[in-house]
């Protein structure tokens, strides 16, 4: 735990959990370094946001770091903007945001920050080129044909005065358009979107999953280069009993996979106004989407659980143990002291006895 900048270790906490909390301690001291550096960067800060808003450097000023805010990825500084004329939001400030380098492996891989960057800010793009929808979901009220703009405001209205009984409706038919216009778009490969040397976008960057650079974080080779991407995937001994062997070679989608409350702004009625923080999207394949459509079979066939092991190395040994093996292993003998050879065609598919004893009978036939 951290309080006033102090590092506690609650007693029992490292036995609990599957992290590695002997090089989390070390965060808050890295974290020091790193905003120091930035208070002794405060002239690149402004120059880049003046650059970016083509505002003179003399119209930006860095805050000081108390107005500062952090997460566990990212530090996001304000910039009050002076005399800021022909703006197109409403206030005087704005936000650099910028990953932290001691949580995304940028020692262990020089430039892991920077892919990071690149990937977001394609992602934005992405989201902008390939939506057409009207309203709350990217575009805002304002950015409206005007027909578009009046009827939006005569609609909210109206869901104003019916007050919160349409209020999770709202949400969750936003959240669903959401969902579905980015992922209605079929793709070939299983990667990242970046932007490359010459400001193009491009699907030529590995899969910047967490998962990627938690991993490298902790000083762990992925041995995956950057710019690898896929065309297929291969599920391994018992990834056919979970994924549609049918869909290897995809259609594959974009899906956005840090889809929390904090990540997601609504108006009084629970209509979604704006996505933020869209990092570790990436193009996956259709069947590791997470909607209510699917949930039911998912449940059934564990596919679930199954999804949550590969998304998480920390939890996959709890996560296999508990929730994967069990399903292969209830409709047959107890393997549990068996070898390892003796086990393993039991993770082929979960009716293995069966399908064992009608190749016997067809040979002995």
């Amino acid at each position: 735990m951290e309080r006033s900048g102090v590092t506690c270790l609650v007693p029992g906490l490292a036995k609990r959990e599957e992290v590695n909390i002997l090089h989390r301690l070390t965060y808050p001291e890295q974290r020091v370094r790193f905003f120091a550096s930035i208070l002794d960067r405060r002239d690149w800060v402004e120059s880049i946001v003046a650059h970016h808003l083509n505002l003179a450097l003399s119209q930006c000023c860095m805050d000081d770091f108390e107005n500062w805010y952090h997460g566990s990825f990212n530090v996001c500084i304000p910039v009050t903007i002076k005399t800021w004329k022909w703006k197109q939001q409403p206030g005087h400030r704005v936000i650099l945001r910028l990953p932290l380098p001691y949580r995304v492996g940028d020692a262990f891989r020089l430039g892991n920050g920077d892919e990071k960057v690149f990937c977001e800010a394609a992602t934005y793009t992405w989201l902008q080129m390939s939506s057409n929808s009207k309203g709350q979901a990217f575009t805002r009220l304002q950015s409206l044909p005007h027909v578009a703009r009046w009827f939006q405001r005569l609609r909210r209205r109206l869901l104003s005065l019916l007050g919160a009984l349409f209020r999770p409706t709202n949400f969750f038919r936003d959240l669903s358009r959401i969902i579905l216009t980015v992922t209605r778009i079929p793709l070939s490969k299983i990667g990242s979107f970046t932007i490359d040397a010459d400001g193009f976008l491009q699907l030529t960057n590995r899969p910047l999953a967490i998962e990627i650079q938690d991993l490298q974080n902790e000083d762990i080779p992925t041995n995956i280069p950057r710019d690898q991407n896929y065309s297929s995937y291969l599920p391994d001994c018992h990834g056919p009993s979970f994924f549609n062997p049918d869909l290897r070679y995809g259609p594959f989608s974009f899906m956005l996979t840090d889809l929390h409350e904090s990540n997601i702004f609504v108006d009084e009625n629970w209509q979604i106004t704006y996505l933020v923080d869209p990092e570790w999207a990436f193009v996956r394949p259709l069947e590791m989407l997470d909607i209510p459509t699917c949930l039911k079979e998912g449940w059934q066939k564990g596919t679930f659980w199954y999804r949550l092991a590969l998304e998480s190395p920390t939890s996959l040994f709890t996560v296999f143990y508990r929730q994967i093996q069990p399903r292969f292993l209830k409709k047959g003998p107890n393997l549990a002291e068996e070898s390892f050879a003796e086990i393993m065609p039991s993770y082929w598919a979960e009716d293995y006895v069966d399908i064992a004893r009608r190749k016997l009978s067809d040979r002995e036939e």
